[in-house]
């Protein structure tokens, strides 16, 4: 993790892009109680990024 003047960890781009996605699951799951195939995928999909 890249670290800023100040001390302040930096997030990449792929680290913003996996909290995003993470963060539309989670709003998904919790807002609209909405666990269908595509949040699913989105899921796996993110997994998959990671490995």
């Amino acid at each position: 993790m890249a670290i800023h003047e100040q001390g302040q960890p930096t997030l990449t781009n792929d680290q913003e892009k996996l909290n995003k996605g993470l963060l539309d699951i989670l709003y998904k799951l919790t807002i609209n109680n909405d666990l269908n195939d595509s949040t699913i995928e989105d899921i796996n999909s993110l997994c998959m990024q990671r490995s």
